[in-house]
């Protein structure tokens, strides 16, 4: 049970000024919200790659069977429901999603009428024990209060067995060093955080966290990003080609820290709780 309420409600606030900006007019939402950091194309563009599609699907074919109960934890939107049933279109599959955004939630209703969504904390999940085969918690972690609570809350409402798929940001750097140097000297200019900078302990942390609720980490997969910020900071029409086939290679190569994000497959070993 969360005990800061105050903490919760003033995030809670904040999360919905995020999406109450947004236009609609993106697949991510969020980072739409936040164009003057992150900018649109990158929002649209990372989430449509198809290498990193093929990746995703690739482990959501995997982990989600037929029949199974399938919750997304900050859902947002309701994008990555809608990808999982696209995806698996011959599974009969019972979707469900949680945020803590009622605004991004409108959204979500609008796009996937059916589903039942949830307004709610991650850290105290309005569920009843073993009541999900699969958890999706997708690149929300970052933002949350208690990602500890959060793990622990996964593993009480997932059935013995079940999987955790989650998605981390990793460090990395822009192949097109200059703009990527701007982009870090105004994110100190404007007290942004920097992520290379603090994502490294960030990881540790949550990789402890996991273990700590039960969870064991069966496989880590990068997902593969042509469109970094020195690419969209470079592009002209012109361009725009010859850089993505050329993000492509460097983003393929073994030692290559153009990932910032990568899929995680836990187990749950303990199931919930007695």
């Amino acid at each position: 049970m969360i005990s800061n309420d105050d903490g919760v409600a003033k995030h809670k606030e904040w999360v919905d000024g995020i999406y109450a900006k947004a236009k609609g007019d993106a697949t991510d939402l969020w980072a739409e919200a936040r164009t003057d950091e992150f900018g649109l194309r990158i929002s649209n563009s990372r989430y449509a790659d198809p290498t990193r599609r093929r990746t995703e699907e690739a482990a959501w074919r995997r982990i989600v069977r037929d029949g199974d109960r399938v919750l997304d934890c900050g859902c947002g939107t309701g994008f990555f429901i809608q990808r999982l049933r696209e995806t698996l279109p011959d599974r009969h599959v019972e979707y469900h999603g949680l945020d803590l955004s009622s605004v991004a939630l409108d959204f979500a209703r609008r796009r996937l009428p059916d589903v039942p969504f949830v307004c709610a904390p991650a850290e105290n999940m309005p569920y009843p024990d073993g009541h999900f085969d699969v958890v999706l918690i997708i690149a929300m972690l970052f933002e949350s209060i208690d990602t500890a609570n959060i793990f622990h809350e996964a593993a009480r409402v997932l059935k013995p067995n079940g999987w955790l798929y989650v998605v981390v940001h990793k460090p990395f750097y822009d192949p097109f060093i200059l703009p990527s140097v701007a982009i870090r000297l105004y994110q100190r200019l404007r007290h942004l955080p920097t992520e290379s900078a603090t994502i490294r302990p960030f990881r540790t942390r949550i990789a402890a966290e996991c273990a700590a609720a039960g969870f064991r980490r069966v496989e880590r997969q990068p997902l593969i990003h042509a469109y970094e910020w020195g690419f969209w900071l470079l592009a002209t029409p012109f361009l725009k080609n010859a850089l993505l086939r050329f993000g492509r290679v460097i983003n393929r190569l073994p030692f290559s820290y153009c990932k910032n994000q990568e899929y995680w497959l836990l187990k749950n070993t303990g199931g919930a709780p007695q």
